[in-house]
C-alpha cells in the first residue's frame, strides 16, 4: 500500500470515527429521534386501539358541565355509574386526587368505588414531585387520598418521561414499585396476563403508528350522560382513560402541563397526556413496543462496517465506490426496517450508517483533491517542456508516468548548436548565458508548439520526442515540421548573432522514428521520463552525421516513409553511422516540397544518379554526375562527395 493510500485511509478512519462519536452526541441523538419519529408515524404498521376509549375533559364539557376546575368530586360517581352500566372493564383516571376537597364529596366518591369494583377495575393516578436542593434533589411522591384506596381503587403513576429533545417517545413501566397507570390498567384489563419489564427501564419505544385520532374520544359530558349521548357499546369491554384535553384548562393539580409534544404531533404542537397513555396501553395490549439497540454498540458497529468499506469498498473508479457504497447502505437500511417493521427491534440509524455514509462522500472528494494535487504536480513538471494539449492528455491518463516503460512508436529528434564553443572561448559567461537561453527559448518554443515534448538539456543541445508520453499518429510529421520551421529560426538567429558578437551560428539536427521504450526511468522520488532504443541512438547518429555533410536536418528512412508529399527530402548517403555494423540510408530534408526551387530538384537527381554510379564503383561516372549537380545547385555534400571521388581515381 502506497503512502497516498496510508494517509488516505487514515483520513476516511478518522472521519468515520468522528462521525460515530458525533452519533453519540446530543446532535446525533437528535437527529437520530427525527428519523425514528418519522419512519415510526409513516411506514410503522398500525397498532390496534379499539380496545381503548378516552373520556375527555374538554372545553365542550366545560360549556355543558358550567363548572370551574377542578370538578366536584360529586360529578365522578354518576361517571362511574354511567361506565359500569355500559359495561366498562377498566377505568383509568389520569387525574390527581391528592388532595381533600370536602367531606361529603370525598365520601360519595369513595362510596362509588367500592360500590363499583365488582364491576369494574378503577385505577387512581399518582405523580412525583421533585425539590432540587444544592446537593441533592428530594423525589416525594403525591398518591390519591388514602379515603379512596382504601375503597378499592388501585394505583398507576401518571409521570410520562421525556427525551432531551423534550419528546415523549417512551415507557416507563413502573417507578419505584409503582406501575404506571397504562401498565395497571392493561394488567388488569388482561388480568394479570400482559408483560414483564424490568424496574426503570426506559429503552421501551411506544408504538405511535397509529394516526392522532385513532383512538376514539368522546366529551366528559356525554360520558356523564351516556345513557342518551352515546351508543350502547361505546364502553363494552373498553379500558377507559380520563383526563384532560383541553389545552386551555389550568391544572393546578399538576406540577406540569399535561401536554407533550410526541412523534404523532411533530407537525402539530402536542399531544394530551391521556391520550399518550392511551398509546401506551395499545403498545402493550398488542405487544408493539419497539425495542432500540444499545446507541453505543451500534455507533461501534457503524465504525467497524466503515472500516471495512474503507479497506475493501474503497475503489480507484469513483462509480465502483459510489455503487459499493449505496448498496451496502441500502442493504442495511433494509436489514433495519425489517428488524423494525416485523421484529419492533429499532436500530439507530444514525450510529449505525453515518460513519459509512461519510465515508462514502469523502472519498471521492479525497480523490478528487489528491487527484487535483497529483494534476498540478504533473502540469509543474511538464509545463515547461510539453505542449498544452499533451499535458491535459497526460493529466487525464497519470497512469501512463508510473516508474517503469512501454514500447511505442515515435520519433526523435536531436539539435546540437554549431559555433557555441567559440562563442563561449570569446564572450563573458552573461553573454554566453543570455545568447544559449535566448536560442533554446526560441527552439523549445517552435517544439512544443508541434506537440513535441523536450526530452532533456544536453548543454547547447536539445532532445525532443513525439508519440510519448501520448500517442500521436503524425509524429514524423510534427517532427519533421518543427525541424524546418527551426531552420527558418536559425537564419534569423544567426543575422542576431553576427550583429551582436560578430559571428554566425548554425545547428545540426538528426531525426529518426521507430519502435522505442518510453517511461519513467531512476527512483520512486527521483525519476524522469525518457525513451530508449536503437532507433533513438540513431536519431543521435544522424545529427552528429550531419556535421560530416555540412548539413543542417538528416532524417532516417524510417521517418522519410512516415512523412507526406509536403516535405521534400534528397538521399544523402549510404554509409555505415558510429556504433553499427549496417548501412543506413541517409536524408536531408530540405523544405516543404513547394518551397523547394526546381533547379535543386534537378541537381538532386544527378546526385542521386551519382550515387547509383558509386554503389557499382563507376567513380569517373559518379564524378561527372556530381560535378554536374553542383554546377546546378553547389552544396557543401556535394563538394564532399567529389573530393571523394578524386581521392579515389
Amino acid at each position: 500500500m502506497t503512502s497516498n493510500h496510508k494517509k488516505k485511509h487514515f483520513i476516511l478512519f478518522a472521519t468515520a470515527l468522528l462521525a460515530a462519536l458525533f452519533s453519540l452526541s446530543p446532535w446525533g441523538v437528535l437527529v437520530d429521534n427525527v428519523i425514528y419519529d418519522t419512519i415510526e408515524t409513516r411506514i410503522g404498521k398500525p397498532v390496534d386501539t379499539s380496545d381503548i376509549v378516552i373520556v375527555g375533559v374538554d372545553e365542550p364539557s366545560f360549556q355543558q358541565l358550567q363548572q370551574q376546575w377542578p370538578w366536584p368530586r360529586t360529578i365522578y360517581p354518576k361517571l362511574l355509574e354511567q361506565l359500569a352500566r355500559h359495561g366498562a372493564k377498566v377505568v383509568a383516571f389520569d387525574l390527581l386526587f391528592s388532595e381533600p376537597s370536602n367531606t361529603h364529596d370525598d365520601k360519595l366518591f369513595a362510596e362509588a368505588i367500592e360500590k363499583q369494583k365488582s364491576n369494574m377495575s378503577i385505577i387512581l393516578g399518582l405523580d412525583f414531585k421533585k425539590l432540587a436542593y444544592p446537593t441533592y434533589t428530594l423525589k416525594t411522591s403525591i398518591p390519591p387520598l388514602d379515603e379512596l384506596v382504601n375503597a378499592g381503587a388501585k394505583v398507576g403513576h401518571v409521570s410520562i418521561p421525556v427525551d432531551h429533545d423534550s419528546f415523549v417517545r417512551r415507557i416507563q413501566p413502573s417507578v419505584e414499585n409503582t406501575p404506571s397507570l397504562a401498565f395497571a390498567a392493561v394488567q388488569l384489563f388482561n388480568q394479570e396476563q400482559c408483560c414483564k419489564f424490568d424496574e426503570g427501564d426506559t429503552s421501551i419505544l411506544i408504538d405511535f403508528s397509529s394516526p392522532l385520532n385513532s383512538i376514539r374520544q368522546v366529551s366528559f359530558y356525554q360520558a356523564l350522560n351516556a345513557d342518551t349521548d352515546l351508543p350502547n357499546d361505546t364502553f363494552k369491554n373498553k379500558l377507559v382513560f380520563i383526563g384532560v384535553t383541553s389545552t386551555s384548562v389550568a391544572l393546578p393539580d399538576r406540577h406540569h402541563a399535561d401536554h407533550y409534544p410526541t412523534p404523532l404531533s411533530r407537525q402539530s404542537g402536542f399531544t394530551a397526556g391521556v391520550i399518550i397513555h392511551g398509546y401506551i396501553a395499545a403498545t402493550l395490549l398488542n405487544q408493539s413496543w419497539n425495542d432500540t439497540a444499545p446507541r453505543a454498540l451500534t455507533a461501534l458497529l457503524g465504525l467497524i462496517l466503515a472500516a471495512l468499506f474503507i479497506r475493501w469498498g474503497i475503489k480507484d473508479e469513483l462509480s465502483h465506490t459510489l455503487l459499493l457504497g449505496l448498496t451496502t447502505i441500502s442493504l442495511l437500511v433494509a436489514a433495519c426496517l425489517y428488524g423494525f417493521l416485523v421484529h419492533y427491534f429499532y436500530i439507530p440509524k444514525v450510529s449505525l450508517l453515518l460513519p459509512t455514509i461519510l465515508v462514502m462522500m469523502l472519498s471521492p472528494y479525497y480523490n478528487y483533491s489528491i487527484e487535483r494535487k497529483r494534476k498540478k504536480e504533473i502540469r509543474k513538471a511538464f509545463s515547461t517542456y510539453v505542449n498544452e494539449s499533451i499535458v491535459k492528455q497526460i493529466e487525464n491518463d497519470p497512469e501512463s508516468l508510473k516508474l517503469g516503460g512501454k514500447q511505442v512508436d515515435g520519433t526523435v529528434l536531436f539539435m546540437d548548436l554549431a559555433g557555441f564553443s567559440t562563442l563561449s572561448e570569446t564572450e563573458s559567461p552573461q553573454a554566453m548565458i543570455s545568447f544559449i537561453n535566448d536560442f533554446l527559448s526560441a527552439m523549445i518554443e517552435i517544439g512544443m508548439n508541434e506537440g513535441g515534448t523536450v526530452e532533456r538539456f544536453l548543454g547547447d543541445a536539445i532532445m525532443l520526442i513525439w508519440g510519448a508520453p501520448v500517442e500521436q499518429e503524425n509524429h514524423a510529421e510534427l517532427a519533421c515540421t518543427t525541424a524546418i520551421k527551426m531552420q527558418a529560426k536559425l537564419h534569423e538567429l544567426t543575422k542576431m548573432t553576427k550583429q551582436k558578437y560578430g559571428f554566425e551560428v548554425s545547428a545540426r539536427i538528426g531525426i529518426n522514428s521507430g519502435s522505442m521504450t518510453a517511461g519513467n526511468i531512476g527512483g520512486k522520488d527521483r525519476f524522469c521520463y525518457t525513451v530508449l532504443g536503437d532507433s533513438v541512438n540513431l536519431a543521435a547518429r544522424f545529427e552528429a552525421a550531419s556535421k560530416i555533410y555540412k548539413t543542417t536536418i538528416i532524417i532516417g528512412e524510417s521517418t522519410l516513409e512516415l512523412i507526406d508529399d509536403r516535405f521534400y527530402a534528397r538521399l544523402l548517403d549510404i554509409t555505415q553511422v558510429k556504433g553499427r555494423n549496417s548501412f543506413e540510408k541517409l536524408y536531408e530534408l530540405i523544405d516543404y516540397r513547394d518551397k523547394v526551387p526546381p533547379t535543386l530538384i534537378e541537381a538532386h537527381k544527378h546526385y542521386i544518379k551519382a550515387l547509383d554510379h558509386l554503389k557499382n564503383d563507376e567513380t569517373q561516372q559518379a564524378l561527372e554526375m556530381f560535378q554536374q549537380s553542383e554546377k546546378l545547385a553547389p552544396h557543401t555534400a556535394t563538394s564532399l562527395m567529389i573530393s571523394r571521388c578524386v581521392e579515389a581515381n
